[in-house]
């Protein structure tokens, strides 16, 4: 009788020894936002996406929350790292939230989304699409683009990532400022 009750008892002991070390983590009342319980969480995830021309994007988000395969898989203060195929950055976008939609592979960043390109050139939304069939990213929300001294706004953009070719859908709005005279800045250097 004691041998069958000490076996129950380390089998107990194993079972939530078990339990406690998996890698996953069960979130306390259902994952953040989500009407459903998350199936995986991730903390510090960092994912890749490579095609024939290398490597197209590079994703970190401090938490990711995996459901049902048809269930779109959250992400939490993300950063997306836009290259084309080598190691060069073409932009990086950051908002506070998004996901990732298993049906049509679109990356949807929502809240504070920001997109900045080395030469400075900034996209400011509320909500962005990337879609890594077409390499575009796009709203229809109202977005704000500066662009050195310049100002681009309206509702509904699409834009390759550096924000280098662009299409506005409505409303579009544009303060533009000259570029400095030329003479003036000669006449000046005293020549």
């Amino acid at each position: 009788m004691k041998h069958n009750q000490l076996t129950v008892w380390i089998a107990c002991i194993l079972s939530v020894f078990a339990f406690a070390c998996g890698s996953e983590e069960t979130p306390v009342g259902g994952p953040i936002d989500g009407p459903d319980r998350a199936r995986q969480i991730v903390e510090n995830a960092v994912m890749r996406e490579t095609s024939v021309k290398g490597l197209l994007y590079v994703l970190r988000a401090d938490k990711v929350l995996s459901y049902e395969e048809d269930e779109p898989t959250e992400l939490r203060e993300l950063t997306l790292h836009f290259y084309d195929g080598d190691d060069s950055v073409r932009s990086i976008l950051t908002s506070r939230r998004g996901h990732i939609d298993p049906k049509s592979d679109l990356l949807v960043a929502e809240d504070s989304v920001v997109v900045v390109t080395p030469e400075g050139d900034r996209l400011e939304t509320e909500k962005l699409e990337w879609d890594p069939k077409t390499e575009r990213v796009r709203t229809d929300l109202p977005f704000t683009l500066y662009r050195e001294v310049d100002v681009v706004t309206g509702v509904g953009i699409e834009a390759d990532p550096d924000l280098g070719s662009y299409s506005v859908f409505k409303e579009l709005r544009a303060v533009v400022r000259d570029a400095p005279d030329l003479e003036e800045i000669d006449d000046d250097d005293g020549r």
